[in-house]
């Protein structure tokens, strides 16, 4: 059985919300409490914190000399790097748009094909660099950028031909200061799986930003989950336009990064991230408002759960504890509220009270109804 009928079968089901309350009923009065000393030491030692290097004044290298720049960062992609700027230059567009490739230390026939695309083209524009990871060459895109606007297209996924125009069109149309859309599923070998129309992943692609939102915001480099930035200095600070245009073409591959994530140790940056998030936030002098708190408990529950599940359950126990002494330590939050949904107080209870079996409900339970596009 695929697993969009599992979902399209889960989402159906009449009596789930009902049994989630059964179950954590009984999880709060049978439920496991746990605290491991030292919890961050124990972290580290399975994975270390890695140590924040993008600090600092962020600043453009160019002034705007376009309407977009679309930032591909590329790391050993030569099965799809050509579909993917294919699908660039045949955009059928009227605003004038460059294409930033950052050949990020690629070892295949990457930099060789992104150069023969240059040549073609050009508006194509090959920066290369040693290797800084996908957040370290989004970042490096930004810096050399000219558009007046901003969009992130990862190398193995491509644009239906009317993508940029269409999300340009809404953007400008809306006067707000970003557009997200929906995106399609396709397999390996461009296939359609899927079309997506509602967005409720807080991905950098399948969005064209306003060039000022990146004034002096970067992704975190070392750390895993760096899309994580969106959801606590873009959302909360600017205003979104939403469309259901699925022309962003988003390839499921078993080698893409988000799957070459499990059973890796790394997977602790769940962890790391968000410690991060809120670290930089309180630096920001940004309000401390409800929605930053249930962007905060979302990770310290569902997103923590799913993330780590391949992990030991010691390892587990680990990141619950240091989850539960984060959640604790916020004192910012203590006037938040997580709001009227089941899932995000039911996180709040688990952390307060270090529940460990209510987080793996809950976990379970709220990732399941994301996947199914609920808010929690």
């Amino acid at each position: 059985m695929s697993g969009d009928l599992l979902k399209n079968l889960y989402k159906h089901l009449p009596w789930r919300k009902g049994l989630f309350t059964i179950a954590a009923s009984c999880a709060t009065v049978c439920g496991r409490t746990v605290h491991v000393r030292d919890g961050e030491s124990r972290l580290r030692s399975i994975s270390p914190e890695p140590i924040a290097t993008d600090t600092g004044q962020f600043t453009y290298s160019y002034e705007t000399t376009c309407d977009v720049s679309v930032i591909v960062p590329a790391y050993n992609v030569e099965l799809y790097i050509a579909d993917c700027l294919d699908s660039l230059i045949h955009q059928q567009t009227s605003y004038d748009v460059e294409f930033i490739v950052i050949n990020d230390g690629s070892t295949d026939e990457t930099p060789s094909i992104i150069g023969t695309y240059a040549k073609r083209d050009s508006r194509i524009r090959v920066i290369n660099q040693e290797n800084r990871g996908l957040s370290g060459a989004r970042n490096r895109g930004i810096k050399e950028s000219r558009g007046r606007y901003i969009a992130f297209v990862d190398s193995d996924d491509e644009l239906e031909p009317n993508h940029i125009q269409t999300l340009m069109d809404a953007l400008v149309s809306s006067h707000t200061d970003y557009v997200t859309s929906g995106y399609s599923r396709i397999d390996e070998h461009g296939e359609l799986i899927e079309r997506v129309p509602d967005n409720t992943y807080g991905t950098a692609w399948a969005r064209i930003y306003k060039r000022e939102i990146w004034e002096g915001l970067r992704f975190p480099e070392r750390l895993w989950y760096e899309d994580t930035v969106l959801a606590y200095f873009v959302k909360p600070r600017y205003d979104e336009h939403v469309i259901h245009d699925t022309s962003y073409r988003y390839r499921v591959r078993s080698g893409s990064i988000s799957h070459a994530m499990h059973g890796k140790k790394k997977v602790v940056d769940t962890y790391w991230i968000t410690k991060r998030m809120l670290t930089d936030y309180r630096a920001s002098g940004m309000p401390w408002t409800d929605e930053i708190y249930q962007i905060t408990l979302n990770q310290l529950g569902p997103l923590a759960y799913w993330r780590t599940r391949s992990l030991l359950q010691e390892q587990r126990l680990a990141v619950f504890t240091c989850c539960c002494d984060l959640w604790q330590s916020t004192m910012e939050f203590r006037t938040c509220s997580s709001g009227s949904g089941m899932v995000l107080g039911a996180v709040e209870k688990a952390l307060s009270q270090r529940d460990y079996t209510l987080w793996r409900l809950v976990g379970a339970y709220g990732t399941l109804e994301t996947m199914i596009g609920e808010q929690l």
